[in-house]
């Protein structure tokens, strides 16, 4: 059911003749887990508001393996959306992601606001929450359902030829899962630094410096340091 569901979401973006189409490839080394993954995404978005896009990691192997070593698909996600335009300046983002993982599948639906002022500064803000399709077993021994709240914030400013951003992650695990937060705890962080150069309209580098929080699960005397991401990565218009 999964594999079908992904391959409607391939023809479905492919075979759009709609002029908003988009390819993200971006690849990142985690630091000091030693880890390397790359993360595809494919979308597009249609005339009537109405995007879809499948996004896809690649973890490369493990702890300490290197770039290109024992590549394995981690999970994908397919995320449907409608944007509504209240003014100019004014945006909405119902949306519902779907996050199929070896394991379980989490269902993601969201609601996003954007407000982009005139001058080139823009707020965003998202609320979304997560659950799983199948319980998991709890820290008390119990198979309970996974449930998450999960709240995102972006500022920065935009220009013709360059966008600044900084984003903050909070994840507020409800349920008692705490080895679903890298962390171990039932709440984490995270801060987003991006900086995109608008090379060409259809051609757009970035790059991304993140703070995970702390990983609990790095082995070695590096457990519990904070994951710093170094990301890189390369947008694509059609």
């Amino acid at each position: 059911m999964k594999n079908k569901i992904i391959a409607g979401v391939v023809f479905s973006v492919l075979s759009s003749t709609a002029q908003a189409a988009y390819l993200d490839l971006r690849h990142e080394y985690r630091d000091p887990s030693d880890r390397h993954r790359t993360r595809l995404i494919l979308g597009n978005h249609f005339d009537n508001g109405y995007g879809i896009e499948m996004l896809t990691n690649v973890f490369h192997g493990s702890y300490g393996d290197s770039f290109g070593e024992n590549l394995r698909i981690s999970n994908t996600e397919i995320t449907n959306y409608y944007t509504y335009a209240v003014n100019k300046n004014f945006t909405l983002n119902p949306g519902l992601t779907m996050n199929f993982l070896s394991s379980n599948t989490f269902m993601m639906p969201y609601l996003k606001l954007n407000y982009n002022f005139d001058n080139g500064l823009f707020v965003h803000g998202r609320y979304r929450y997560d659950f799983s399709n199948a319980p998991m077993q709890n820290d008390f021994g119990e198979d309970e359902t996974v449930r998450r709240n999960r709240y995102d914030v972006w500022t920065g400013y935009n220009t013709d030829d360059y966008q600044v951003s900084y984003a903050y992650t909070y994840f507020d695990q409800i349920t008692a899962h705490s080895g679903e937060l890298a962390n171990g705890e039932l709440t984490g962080r995270e801060h987003t630094f991006k900086l995109v150069y608008k090379w060409k309209p259809d051609v757009r580098p970035y790059l991304q410096l993140v703070d995970a929080d702390k990983n609990i699960y790095i082995p070695g005397d590096n457990a519990g340091e904070t994951e710093w991401r170094y990301q890189i990565g390369l947008n694509l218009a059609f």
